[in-house]
Protein backbone atom coordinates (compact mmCIF):
# COMPACT_ATOMS: atom_id res chain seq x y z
CA UNK A 1 0.00 0.00 0.00
CA UNK A 2 1.45 3.25 -0.70
CA UNK A 3 0.31 6.51 0.95
CA UNK A 4 0.90 10.49 0.28
CA UNK A 5 0.98 12.61 3.41
CA UNK A 6 0.03 16.82 2.81
CA UNK A 7 2.10 18.70 5.44
CA UNK A 8 0.79 22.41 6.36
CA UNK A 9 4.11 24.48 5.43
CA UNK A 10 4.80 28.19 3.39
CA UNK A 11 4.14 25.68 -0.01
CA UNK A 12 2.45 22.16 -0.27
CA UNK A 13 4.29 19.44 0.21
CA UNK A 14 3.39 16.20 -0.62
CA UNK A 15 5.33 13.36 0.94
CA UNK A 16 5.80 9.91 0.08
CA UNK A 17 5.66 7.69 3.25
CA UNK A 18 3.81 6.56 5.99
CA UNK A 19 1.88 8.12 9.56
CA UNK A 20 4.31 8.11 12.08
CA UNK A 21 3.52 6.41 15.68
CA UNK A 22 3.73 10.39 16.81
CA UNK A 23 0.84 12.06 14.48
CA UNK A 24 -2.44 13.19 15.48
CA UNK A 25 -4.06 10.36 14.06
CA UNK A 26 -2.34 7.55 15.74
CA UNK A 27 -2.31 8.56 19.18
CA UNK A 28 -4.43 5.88 20.58
CA UNK A 29 -3.05 2.94 22.63
CA UNK A 30 -5.03 0.19 23.67
CA UNK A 31 -3.60 -2.61 25.82
CA UNK A 32 -4.24 -5.99 25.62
CA UNK A 33 -4.55 -9.02 28.46
CA UNK A 34 -1.40 -10.97 26.36
CA UNK A 35 1.12 -7.75 27.52
CA UNK A 36 1.10 -5.87 24.15
CA UNK A 37 0.50 -2.20 23.82
CA UNK A 38 -0.68 -1.28 20.85
CA UNK A 39 -0.25 2.03 19.10
CA UNK A 40 -2.80 3.39 16.62
CA UNK A 41 -5.88 5.08 15.56
CA UNK A 42 -9.04 3.84 16.54
CA UNK A 43 -11.90 4.04 14.13
CA UNK A 44 -14.62 2.42 15.26
CA UNK A 45 -15.29 0.50 18.91
CA UNK A 46 -18.71 -1.72 19.37
CA UNK A 47 -19.97 -4.05 22.03
CA UNK A 48 -17.88 -6.86 20.74
CA UNK A 49 -14.88 -5.47 19.25
CA UNK A 50 -12.63 -2.98 18.43
CA UNK A 51 -11.31 -1.71 14.98
CA UNK A 52 -8.02 0.25 14.13
CA UNK A 53 -5.38 1.39 11.65
CA UNK A 54 -1.56 0.63 12.90
CA UNK A 55 1.77 0.85 10.80
CA UNK A 56 2.95 -2.40 10.19
CA UNK A 57 6.67 -3.07 10.54
CA UNK A 58 7.51 -2.37 6.37
CA UNK A 59 6.01 0.99 7.03
CA UNK A 60 2.44 0.41 5.38
CA UNK A 61 -0.75 1.15 7.26
CA UNK A 62 -3.25 -2.21 7.93
CA UNK A 63 -6.02 -2.07 9.12
CA UNK A 64 -7.09 -4.80 12.17
CA UNK A 65 -9.39 -5.30 15.09
CA UNK A 66 -9.63 -7.10 18.48
CA UNK A 67 -11.77 -8.68 20.46
CA UNK A 68 -13.04 -6.35 23.37
CA UNK A 69 -12.35 -9.63 25.56
CA UNK A 70 -8.70 -9.69 24.77
CA UNK A 71 -8.37 -5.63 26.18
CA UNK A 72 -7.69 -4.93 29.44
CA UNK A 73 -7.59 -1.17 29.01
CA UNK A 74 -7.59 1.15 26.13
CA UNK A 75 -6.96 4.95 25.75
CA UNK A 76 -8.69 6.59 22.64
CA UNK A 77 -8.30 10.29 21.90
CA UNK A 78 -9.85 9.45 17.95
CA UNK A 79 -12.64 12.48 17.35
CA UNK A 80 -15.76 10.81 16.89
CA UNK A 81 -15.14 7.58 18.42
CA UNK A 82 -17.54 6.44 21.34
CA UNK A 83 -17.07 3.17 23.49
CA UNK A 84 -20.26 1.80 23.86
CA UNK A 85 -20.56 -0.92 27.45
CA UNK A 86 -18.78 -4.46 26.42
CA UNK A 87 -20.97 -7.27 24.97
CA UNK A 88 -21.66 -10.54 27.67
CA UNK A 89 -20.36 -12.49 24.19
CA UNK A 90 -18.02 -10.36 23.05
CA UNK A 91 -14.60 -13.40 23.76
CA UNK A 92 -16.66 -15.20 20.62
CA UNK A 93 -18.50 -12.23 18.78
CA UNK A 94 -17.19 -12.26 15.22
CA UNK A 95 -19.07 -8.79 14.01
CA UNK A 96 -17.53 -6.37 11.90
CA UNK A 97 -18.24 -2.94 10.90
CA UNK A 98 -20.70 -2.27 8.18
CA UNK A 99 -20.02 0.22 5.05
CA UNK A 100 -22.48 2.08 2.96
CA UNK A 101 -21.72 4.09 -0.07
CA UNK A 102 -22.95 7.59 -0.93
CA UNK A 103 -21.94 9.83 -4.09
CA UNK A 104 -18.99 7.55 -5.20
CA UNK A 105 -17.68 7.19 -1.58
CA UNK A 106 -17.48 3.97 0.98
CA UNK A 107 -18.06 5.05 4.64
CA UNK A 108 -18.47 2.97 7.30
CA UNK A 109 -22.29 3.16 8.38
CA UNK A 110 -22.17 4.65 11.79
CA UNK A 111 -21.42 7.67 10.08
CA UNK A 112 -23.76 10.32 10.56
CA UNK A 113 -22.56 12.39 7.26
CA UNK A 114 -19.69 11.07 5.58
CA UNK A 115 -17.43 13.79 4.16
CA UNK A 116 -18.02 14.84 0.16
CA UNK A 117 -16.55 16.59 -2.18
CA UNK A 118 -17.59 20.07 -3.02
CA UNK A 119 -20.33 20.07 -6.20
CA UNK A 120 -20.54 16.09 -5.62
CA UNK A 121 -18.02 13.04 -6.99
CA UNK A 122 -18.51 13.88 -10.68
CA UNK A 123 -17.10 17.06 -10.04
CA UNK A 124 -13.88 15.45 -8.64
CA UNK A 125 -13.48 13.01 -11.76
CA UNK A 126 -13.41 15.68 -14.09
CA UNK A 127 -11.01 17.10 -12.51
CA UNK A 128 -8.82 13.93 -12.34
CA UNK A 129 -9.27 13.45 -16.03
CA UNK A 130 -8.31 16.79 -17.12
CA UNK A 131 -5.06 17.03 -14.88
CA UNK A 132 -3.51 13.54 -14.65
CA UNK A 133 -0.66 13.07 -16.73
CA UNK A 134 -0.59 10.02 -18.74
CA UNK A 135 2.49 8.82 -20.93
CA UNK A 136 3.00 6.52 -23.71
CA UNK A 137 4.16 3.78 -21.60
CA UNK A 138 0.81 3.86 -19.72
CA UNK A 139 -1.29 3.92 -22.94
CA UNK A 140 0.68 0.53 -23.58
CA UNK A 141 0.42 -1.09 -20.35
CA UNK A 142 -3.16 -0.18 -19.65
CA UNK A 143 -4.49 -0.79 -23.27
CA UNK A 144 -8.05 -1.14 -23.90
CA UNK A 145 -8.26 -2.37 -20.27
CA UNK A 146 -10.89 -0.64 -17.42
CA UNK A 147 -9.43 -0.89 -14.24
CA UNK A 148 -10.20 -0.04 -10.98
CA UNK A 149 -8.18 1.61 -7.47
CA UNK A 150 -9.34 1.81 -4.32
CA UNK A 151 -7.93 4.68 -2.71
CA UNK A 152 -7.91 5.34 1.14
CA UNK A 153 -8.61 8.70 2.25
CA UNK A 154 -8.47 10.58 5.70
CA UNK A 155 -10.18 13.79 5.70
CA UNK A 156 -9.83 15.95 8.45
CA UNK A 157 -12.78 17.99 10.73
CA UNK A 158 -11.46 21.04 8.89
CA UNK A 159 -12.16 19.26 5.40
CA UNK A 160 -8.65 18.87 4.58
CA UNK A 161 -6.92 15.63 3.06
CA UNK A 162 -4.23 14.64 5.58
CA UNK A 163 -3.40 11.47 3.84
CA UNK A 164 -4.49 9.52 0.92
CA UNK A 165 -3.13 5.80 0.23
CA UNK A 166 -4.09 2.69 -2.05
CA UNK A 167 -5.80 0.21 -0.36
CA UNK A 168 -6.01 -2.03 -3.22
CA UNK A 169 -4.22 -1.65 -6.57
CA UNK A 170 -5.02 -2.49 -9.90
CA UNK A 171 -1.80 -4.50 -10.67
CA UNK A 172 -3.04 -7.94 -8.68
CA UNK A 173 -6.42 -7.65 -9.76
CA UNK A 174 -6.16 -7.26 -13.43
CA UNK A 175 -2.83 -8.70 -14.48
CA UNK A 176 -1.16 -5.47 -15.45
CA UNK A 177 2.71 -4.78 -15.21
CA UNK A 178 3.87 -3.15 -11.82
CA UNK A 179 5.05 0.07 -13.50
CA UNK A 180 1.26 0.49 -13.70
CA UNK A 181 1.48 2.15 -10.14
CA UNK A 182 2.98 4.62 -11.26
CA UNK A 183 -0.36 6.11 -12.90
CA UNK A 184 -1.79 5.15 -9.84
CA UNK A 185 0.11 7.74 -7.70
CA UNK A 186 -0.35 10.09 -10.17
CA UNK A 187 -3.79 9.93 -9.78
CA UNK A 188 -3.28 10.31 -6.11
CA UNK A 189 -1.54 13.28 -6.17
CA UNK A 190 -4.01 14.68 -8.15
CA UNK A 191 -6.37 13.90 -5.60
CA UNK A 192 -4.94 15.23 -2.80
CA UNK A 193 -4.30 18.33 -4.53
CA UNK A 194 -7.99 18.56 -5.53
CA UNK A 195 -8.77 21.05 -2.56
CA UNK A 196 -10.95 20.98 0.69
CA UNK A 197 -13.92 18.42 1.17
CA UNK A 198 -16.77 18.96 3.33
CA UNK A 199 -15.71 17.07 6.55
CA UNK A 200 -18.12 14.31 8.06
CA UNK A 201 -19.79 14.63 11.32
CA UNK A 202 -20.30 12.25 13.66
CA UNK A 203 -22.81 13.21 16.65
CA UNK A 204 -23.66 17.05 15.77
CA UNK A 205 -19.66 18.02 15.38
CA UNK A 206 -16.78 17.69 12.54
CA UNK A 207 -14.97 14.67 12.81
CA UNK A 208 -11.63 13.47 11.24
CA UNK A 209 -12.49 10.24 9.09
CA UNK A 210 -11.50 7.87 6.98
CA UNK A 211 -13.47 6.96 3.40
CA UNK A 212 -12.47 4.80 0.51
CA UNK A 213 -12.91 5.85 -2.89
CA UNK A 214 -12.75 3.33 -5.82
CA UNK A 215 -11.63 5.16 -9.30
CA UNK A 216 -12.98 3.62 -12.47
CA UNK A 217 -10.90 4.17 -15.26
CA UNK A 218 -9.45 3.26 -18.21
CA UNK A 219 -6.50 5.09 -20.58
CA UNK A 220 -8.27 6.62 -23.67
CA UNK A 221 -5.54 9.01 -25.65
CA UNK A 222 -3.18 10.99 -23.07
CA UNK A 223 -6.26 10.87 -20.59
CA UNK A 224 -8.11 8.83 -18.28
CA UNK A 225 -11.56 8.50 -18.67
CA UNK A 226 -13.67 7.50 -15.42
CA UNK A 227 -16.41 5.32 -14.82
CA UNK A 228 -19.09 5.80 -11.96
CA UNK A 229 -19.41 2.42 -10.29
CA UNK A 230 -23.39 1.60 -10.43
CA UNK A 231 -22.62 -0.69 -7.30
CA UNK A 232 -20.43 -0.97 -4.13
CA UNK A 233 -16.78 -1.62 -4.82
CA UNK A 234 -15.88 -4.98 -2.93
CA UNK A 235 -12.37 -4.81 -1.41
CA UNK A 236 -10.39 -7.35 0.39
CA UNK A 237 -10.34 -7.20 4.07
CA UNK A 238 -13.67 -4.61 3.90
CA UNK A 239 -14.64 -6.20 7.46
CA UNK A 240 -11.69 -5.08 9.45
Amino acid sequence: MFFIFVRKTLSPIIVLGCFTTGAQNYCDTLFTKRGDTIRCMVTYVNGNNVFYHFKHKHRVIEDAYICRSEITSMKIHSPGVTVPAEAADAATADQVINFTEHDGIIYAANIERPPSYPGGINVLYSLLENTVLVTRKDMQIYGDAIVTVLYQLVIQDDGKIYGAGIKESCIQNYGLNNQAALLEKEIMKKICMAGSWEPGIIQGENANMNIYLPVKFEVDKRRIVIYPSEYMYLFKHRGQ
